[in-house]
């Protein structure tokens, strides 16, 4: 094929600033307990499509495509690739939960990355005087499918698994504004050895850096930042973004000035979230499909 005739393109799930233009804020809630295929979105019955989807995804993709040998173990894979979704990739640990070698594992976890169900997020790896772990975290493409997947329906907003949700919502939303601006950047995640952890780490094409925090829970304090802070000790970030159920920033920071809240998709998926030169450190407080964004000065 001759240069310049063929382009790459890669499309997602529905992102929020798609689906959010004319709803209201229930809209994101949807997004977050179904995911963003359009089918599922719109359906009567939405775990009857997921069922399906899954269903044809096995017998069309895998076994029409020889990709396992086994569709009974890759099944049940798959659904405890969705219960460690999120987390660094342990290829033993989830063997003994599906009596499968870590070579077989890692064999699975290959072919949902082929067949584009997956991601891996890397480790930002920078930081020397606090050592970073190397292992990648896993996601699923869409956390309506992950959801489904390992069992989690009518997620309440404060708990452990909406908060696993909120963050996977937020990293796909990353990956498809990734692929669709005509900006380059690369997302990251950081964890020391020690156990502080920054959720995501853009870096922009400029070397600037944005730590992301995403947390489910109404009430945040500085002790959920530790991760920013330990980050800063060697390098600095010029944005952080708290993502959160938290309705105001009081007592969280010195020195908060509160701006007029803007929609989550507005902020979200605009060039300018990344784009603008970060004069000064953001903290971006997220409550429904609301964004309450406060410049905090160091």
């Amino acid at each position: 094929m001759l240069g310049g005739r063929a382009y790459p393109l890669s499309l997602h799930p529905i992102t929020s600033r798609e689906f959010l233009s004319d709803r209201k804020d229930s809209g994101l809630e949807s997004l977050i307990q179904l995911g963003g295929l359009p089918s599922v979105l719109l359906a009567h019955s939405p775990q009857r499509i997921l069922k399906a989807y899954i269903g044809i995804y096995l017998q069309e993709e895998i076994k029409a495509e020889g990709y396992a040998r086994n569709l009974s173990d890759f099944s049940k894979f798959l659904e405890v690739a969705a219960l460690t979704n999120s987390e660094q990739l342990d290829f033993a640990g989830v063997g003994r939960d599906v009596q499968l070698s870590p070579r077989t594992v890692a064999a699975y976890y290959s072919i949902l990355q082929d067949t584009l169900l997956g991601y891996l997020l890397e480790s930002f790896k920078e930081t020397r005087s606090r050592k970073a772990v190397v292992t990648p975290k896993f996601y699923y493409f869409d956390v309506g499918v992950c959801n489904f997947l390992s069992g989690r329906e009518n997620l309440a907003s404060g708990t452990p698994e909406y908060g696993k949700a909120l963050e996977h919502f937020i990293f796909t939303e990353l990956i498809a504004y990734r692929d669709y601006c005509d900006f380059p950047f690369e997302i990251f995640y950081w964890r020391s050895t020690s156990q502080f952890e920054v959720d995501f780490i853009i870096r922009l094409k400029s070397k600037k850096l944005i730590g992301i925090e995403v947390k489910g829970s109404t009430h945040i304090d500085r002790d959920d930042l530790k991760g920013f802070r330990a980050f800063e000790e060697e390098i600095h970030l010029d944005r952080k973004i708290v993502v959160c159920l938290e309705k105001t920033s009081a007592g969280l920071m010195t020195n908060t000035k509160s701006c007029r809240p803007k929609s989550f998709a507005d902020y979200f998926g605009m060039v300018q979230f990344f784009n603008n030169d970060p004069s000064s450190h953001s903290v971006f407080f997220f409550h429904t499909c609301q964004l309450n964004r406060d410049q905090v000065h160091p």
